[in-house]
């Protein structure tokens, strides 16, 4: 499938204002048959935080890339978001953990003392581990 051909369908599976996946099949066949694209990465882009059913979709498409660090901003502030889905939130990671240089890992700061996140960055409500 060329890029056009993806463009042109994908054009035809969402709405315009906002941006939503009005034909859900057609989106899926492109998402994962799509090759590397700016004009479509920015489409998907948009669109992920606004439909987390499209999760695997849209990590078949991000395994096209290498480092992308407009990927992993996008990663990074959906997890900051409060990801209502544990399923989404784990795929982000593994996106996350595949694409993320040093740079973008800092962002992520681990506490082990605490078992948690940083205060700037609130994934879990809770501890990761149990206190011995």
């Amino acid at each position: 499938m060329s890029a056009t051909e993806a463009r042109l369908i994908i054009a035809s599976a969402i709405g315009n204002k906002p941006q939503k996946v009005k034909d859900k099949a057609r989106f899926r066949f492109v998402m994962y048959r799509a090759p590397i694209d700016s004009e479509i990465l920015k489409i998907v882009l948009r669109l992920l935080p606004r439909h987390p059913e499209h999760i695997d979709a849209f990590i078949a498409y991000f395994s096209n890339y290498g480092r992308r660090r407009s990927i992993v901003k996008s990663a990074l502030d959906y997890l900051e978001s409060a990801v209502p889905y544990s399923y989404v939130r784990g795929e982000l990671w593994h996106l996350i953990a595949r694409l993320a240089g040093a740079d973008e890992m800092r962002r992520v700061r681990w506490t082990p003392s605490q078992g948690q996140f940083s205060p700037e960055f609130k994934l879990f409500p809770f501890p990761l581990f149990a206190a011995d």
